[in-house]
């Protein structure tokens, strides 16, 4: 093996141990405020991200971005299921609504409205 290689090496390895430490694993956590009550918006983590368009039922991406990504502050308990949909989506719009659209777009840096608007374009091709 050269030299050349050997550094390469070095620095892949170098790279994979600071891509991969536990201290870049460790997901951010915002609170927003829902109808007079505090929610945990957690940072979903690039699987979570990635399996929101593989799903197959026909619910609609912010829906499951709440119920994946709201929780009882300090626990691992979601707040939403699939079985609040009905009644998620006759919740009036408002601040609430900005404030987890914000936090989704601090954590995650993704534009939530135009992700919504490619979900379903590469979702409703049946």
């Amino acid at each position: 093996m050269n030299t050349n290689s050997n550094d390469a090496a070095s620095v892949k390895d170098s790279l994979r141990g600071a891509i991969f430490s536990s201290k870049n694993r460790e997901l951010k956590r915002e609170m927003i405020t829902m109808f007079g009550n505090q929610v945990e918006v957690r940072q979903p983590n690039l699987g979570q991200i990635t399996a929101l368009g593989r799903e197959d039922d026909k619910t609609a991406p912010i829906f499951k971005i709440m119920i994946e990504y709201c929780y009882v502050p300090g626990t691992n308990e979601k707040v939403f299921s699939k079985a609040d949909v009905a009644a998620l989506s006759e919740l009036p719009a408002g601040q609430w609504l900005t404030d987890f659209n914000s936090a989704i777009e601090k954590l995650t840096s993704i534009d939530i409205s135009s992700a919504e608007k490619n979900l379903e374009e590469t979702t409703s091709g049946d």
